[in-house]
């Protein structure tokens, strides 16, 4: 019995495919879609219409159907469809996360343009203890980071919960210097 990771075509304009894996942990990396254990886990989730099961059913079976005469049925009929192509290796399956989908070999890109404070160090102006910050608030959390933490680069401020809005107006307010 196969775990299937199903993507829905008719959110990217195409036809819906599934994917099939050994264990729910496996099928949880990678691509998005929804994931489906079995008959029954089919039959309850909502997410997927009777029409995408038809759709699917149609893409993998040899003979097409117009409709299932219900939504048991239909579930029944495309998982035991699904899961004889996998076990007759017609049918993708994927055994561990390594995959080139996978979110652990995929290279992580920041979104947008840079902040003018990547690859500088967040110095204290003073030698200041208190946090002057509202106790409990985010930009209490990021002074503290960086009292904690002197000297260290934007990089590992944003790494620990900092934000580049608090920092920018800390050092507007003259509290942080930032430098190369």
């Amino acid at each position: 019995m196969h775990v299937f990771k199903f993507i829905l075509g008719r959110y990217k304009g195409q036809g819906s495919s599934a994917i099939a894996y050994n264990n729910k942990s496996s099928a949880k990396d990678g691509v998005n879609g929804i994931i489906v254990e079995g008959i029954q886990d089919l039959f309850e989730n909502r997410i997927i219409r009777t029409e995408d099961m038809v759709d699917m059913y149609n893409a993998y079976s040899m003979s097409t159907v117009k409709r299932f005469s219900d939504r048991l049925a239909g579930s029944t009929r495309l998982i035991n469809l699904l899961n004889g192509l996998a076990g007759n290796s017609i049918l993708e399956v994927r055994r561990s996360p390594e995959h080139p989908g996978s979110k652990v070999n995929k290279h992580i890109e920041s979104r947008g343009r840079k902040s003018k404070f990547d690859n500088k160090r967040i110095l204290l102006k003073s030698e200041e203890t208190h946090n002057p910050r509202r106790k409990g608030s985010h930009g209490f959390t990021s002074y503290q980071i960086i009292l904690e933490n002197p000297g260290l680069t934007y990089e590992k401020f944003i790494e620990l919960g900092g934000r580049r809005q608090d920092l920018a107006w800390d050092v507007e307010m003259k509290r942080f210097k930032v430098q190369r």
